[in-house]
């Protein structure tokens, strides 16, 4: 079954229009619409880069049982490797859960990625 996680990107001030334009009641968000935004495409390629597209492949494909075990696998730090999965799961890329021993487990929960990106958000078109 295919998962897609959809990701916004506006500017900042688009995006602080839009939320007020649903607090008053004035824009409805559609179900299709994503529940994550970014305020630039810097951000999107940060949080996107090679090295952390490889990282949620693994975690989906491989199902590491702790923050070691994926330092392990990818050879990278581990306190990077903690800083980068807590930025995902802000972003909810991710889900970490506590398991045996406070150990903590990532999990992926989709395959595909699809981008929105507009020159407007249609709250503030």
């Amino acid at each position: 079954m295919t998962v897609t996680l959809n990701i916004g990107v506006m500017s900042l001030e688009s995006y602080k229009k839009r939320v007020l334009e649903i607090a008053r009641g004035n824009y409805k968000v559609s179900p299709t619409e994503p529940k994550i935004w970014l305020t630039s495409l810097d951000s999107l390629a940060k949080l996107l880069s090679p090295k952390n597209k490889l990282l949620l492949e693994l975690i989906r494909d491989h199902h590491p049982q702790s923050i070691q075990e994926i330092a392990s696998m990818t050879g990278r730090n581990k306190g990077n490797i903690s800083r980068t999965l807590k930025r995902m799961r802000n972003c909810r890329m991710i889900d970490l859960k506590r398991k045996e021993k406070g150990k903590l487990v990532a999990e992926v929960k989709f395959d595909r990625i699809h981008i929105e990106y507009g020159l407007e958000s249609p709250a503030v078109a």
